[in-house]
């Protein structure tokens, strides 16, 4: 949306606050998305102590409308990310949008965990299309004294111009000073830093146009030495963090295998223990079974002697009785039946 001066009046103070954002944040993670909501609002306030009325007005516009809160936590599923990038499907915006920048760098770059490196590599290109160097680890609030090339910039569709060839052009051209603000939370303050294309302009005597070619080449050739030193710089800072980020990984890792073979190895000494306990059970009621059979086995004996005792006497009666003598004289049986019947 286009900032004109009729949608900027002096009434409008900018003013949002986390509950404008309610109706974004009732699906999906809702913690996320309002920590979206708190770290960008955050920053809002921060620029508005820094930029200028028109860039406060760009972004307030654009953060109002509540369309770059992000279902992910991963930057490089976030919407103003995925804008920034070209993306599939967002081919539609402006590359280097400020206000969604904005919200990129509140979001990933200035919180206590390790800043990505896919937003290191934005905070490159967003450097070159400004043409001054931002950092990923401070807020960068634009304010430049050109309001027309500012708001340009900005909606990110700014294309630097020739370069002069005069030294009306020059002159002309240092008054356009870019401008990098910072608000530092700590102390509550914020300052402007100005950086300067030429340290002062002072009329020269009239010089010749080879002269004159000659001052440009060696002004183009000290910018290009001093880009040059930005970029080894940045690089050199991105070489640390990534050697930074792979410790980080091998140390998570190796606690990550630590952790694991513990658990594991605890899990296998329950399951030894337990294995254990229960061949013990096993073997004890086996022995309780054997003690059992044994009994049952003396009792099944001690029957047995018993039966033969009893079958041995049955027959030594049998035997005694087979072996008494018969009586031939009849009056045995009759003296037999008395004595029986006298008892």
């Amino acid at each position: 949306m286009d900032f004109t001066l009729s949608k900027c009046i002096p009434g409008c103070d900018h003013t949002l606050t986390p509950y404008q954002f309610e109706k974004e944040t009732p699906t999906g993670d809702t913690h996320w998305r309002r920590t979206q909501v708190v770290r960008v609002l955050k920053s809002f306030e921060a620029a508005k102590r820094v930029m200028s009325r028109q860039g406060i007005h760009q972004v307030y516009v654009f953060l109002k409308a509540g369309r770059w809160i992000s279902a992910y936590s991963n930057i490089s599923d976030n919407i103003a990310y995925r804008a920034l990038k070209q993306r599939r499907g967002y081919e539609k915006y402006p590359r280097f949008h400020y206000p969604r920048f904005l919200v990129v760098q509140a979001i990933y770059g200035s919180t206590d965990t390790p800043i990505p490196d896919c937003f290191m590599k934005l905070c490159l290109d967003m450097s070159h299309h400004w043409g001054i160097r931002i950092n990923p680890s401070k807020p960068f609030y634009p304010r430049l004294e050109d309001s027309e090339k500012e708001l340009a910039l900005m909606k990110g569709v700014y294309h630097e111009p020739p370069k002069p060839k005069t030294l009306q052009d020059l002159s002309a051209q240092s008054a356009s000073i870019p401008v990098v603000g910072s608000y530092d939370d700590g102390e509550q303050s914020c300052s402007i830093q100005k950086t300067y294309g030429m340290t002062g302009i002072i009329k020269p005597e009239p010089v010749d146009d080879d002269n004159f070619l000659q001052m440009g080449e060696n002004h183009n050739v000290s910018t290009s030495h001093a880009f040059e030193r930005r970029i080894s710089q940045l690089e050199r800072n991105f070489e640390r963090r990534m050697a930074g980020v792979q410790r980080d990984l091998e140390h998570r890792v190796g606690n990550l295998v630590g952790h694991h073979f513990s658990k594991y190895q605890a899990q296998l000494q329950i399951n030894t223990t337990r294995a254990e306990e229960d061949h013990e059970t096993r073997l004890s009621e086996a022995r309780e079974k054997l003690k059992e059979i044994h009994q049952h086995a003396l009792r099944a004996q001690k029957h047995a002697d018993m039966a033969v005792k009893m079958a041995e006497a049955l027959y030594e009666s049998l035997t005694t009785a087979t072996k008494r003598p018969v009586s031939d004289d009849p009056y045995d049986d009759e003296h037999s039946s008395k004595r029986v019947r006298g008892a």
